[in-house]
């Protein structure tokens, strides 16, 4: 479920009006309606009023999948970005089909930038698993021999051409192509740290 989904169904589910709703958390009317229509996000305080106010993390609001790290030891080795070459890059919410996290075999990377927004933000952190198989449609941790390290959406044709896709609900970007061959590695990631 997409975040602007999300907001107004737990809005909704109390049976507010957007105007209350707006005055319970101090921003306007037309601020949750943006919400509410995709064109707008609300930042890390309106989002932590947010999750205050229906009693909720902030992982819960964007539908993923719960991970707490305090039960294993999870090593952050880098930082990862979701630009693509021409600086350009975007996340889409998303409902990954994982039931539960295995921490075996995972590590973190540090988002260095915003835009992954409204998933992902700067200093949160990618839980990404070495061991895991990647498939089409995965959201995947991938560094390709240039040096890049990218945060994108990964499908892979029969001429093993691999396409990194950076997603934004209100925005189009082109497809990244790049042949299996250019990449260093690629992992599949189980979830983001909030």
């Amino acid at each position: 479920m997409l975040l602007k989904d999300r907001i107004r169904q737990l809005r909704e589910d109390k049976k507010l009006l957007q105007k209350e709703f707006a005055k319970k958390l101090g921003v306007s009317k037309p601020t949750v309606s943006a919400w509410e229509q995709g064109s707008r996000y609300p930042n890390s305080t309106q989002r932590k009023k947010i999750c205050e106010f229906f009693g909720i993390s902030e992982a819960m609001l964007f539908g993923l999948p719960k991970v707490e790290i305090e039960d294993a030891i999870i090593p952050i080795v880098s930082s990862v970005g979701a630009t693509d070459d021409l600086g350009r890059a975007a996340f889409e919410a998303f409902d990954p089909p994982y039931k539960t996290i295995s921490f075996k075999d995972c590590k973190a990377v540090v988002v260095d930038s915003n835009s992954m927004a409204p998933i992902a933000y700067k200093g949160q952190k990618i839980i990404y698993c070495e061991t895991e198989p990647v498939h089409n449609g995965d959201l995947v941790f991938i560094k390709l021999k240039k040096g890049a390290q990218l945060f994108k959406r990964f499908h892979k044709n029969h001429d093993n051409i691999i396409t990194l896709q950076s997603v934004n609900p209100t925005e189009s970007f082109d497809p990244i192509p790049v042949h299996e061959k250019e990449i260093e590695f690629c992992y599949k990631v189980m979830g983001v740290k909030f």
